[in-house]
């Protein structure tokens, strides 16, 4: 965490209603968890595939990925996708299906920040919005979340690298251990 008593703070939080651990050695920590969920800015993987503890399930906001992507080849007793997905009907006439965008997201599927860039484009608002850290607010979620709505925009299917899952995924093999 950027900011040690933010965290500390909100684990307080958090503990009243369910067990929560500090680490600052994300892949010693991710052993011991049954849900993993990475959000940072780090340009290095910080998950490999030996860290993750069996029947896990590990969600990758961040950008670029943290998490390693051969983890999906190795590992086949975890569920590792990328959040932070955005799915826009809209886009998929939009965009050149030769352009680079369609190698790395889910079809009409485009990193939140992005999303976010489209939204406030959409509304003719060319403002800066959560660029930098300590910018993003409740009330600037709950707008981005209306918007959202407004203009179709909505969670795109899980996805992990070049993989999409499909609707059955969550009926094979994944326990909690």
């Amino acid at each position: 965490a950027r900011n040690e008593d933010k965290l500390f703070s909100l684990a307080r939080e958090l503990r009243s209603q369910c067990p929560v651990e500090i680490s600052k050695k994300p892949a010693q920590a991710a052993c011991k968890a049954h849900i993993v969920i990475t959000v940072t800015s780090a340009i290095t993987t910080i998950i490999d595939a030996q860290s993750l503890k069996a029947g896990s399930i590990v969600c990758d906001a961040s950008y670029p990925a943290n998490i390693a992507y051969e983890i999906h080849g190795k590992r086949h007793d975890v569920l590792v996708f990328e959040g932070g997905i955005v799915a826009w009907e809209g886009l998929r006439n939009q965009v050149d299906r030769n352009n680079a965008l369609w190698h790395f997201n889910p079809s009409a599927g485009v990193h939140g920040c992005f999303a976010e860039t489209l939204l406030l484009a959409l509304e003719k608002k060319f403002v800066t919005y959560s660029i930098g850290r300590g910018y993003i607010t409740f009330e600037k979620m709950e707008e981005m979340d209306q918007l959202a709505s407004k203009y179709n925009f909505h969670p795109a299917q899980f996805w992990q690298g070049t993989k999409v899952y499909n609707k059955y995924f969550f009926c094979l093999d994944i326990k909690l251990t």
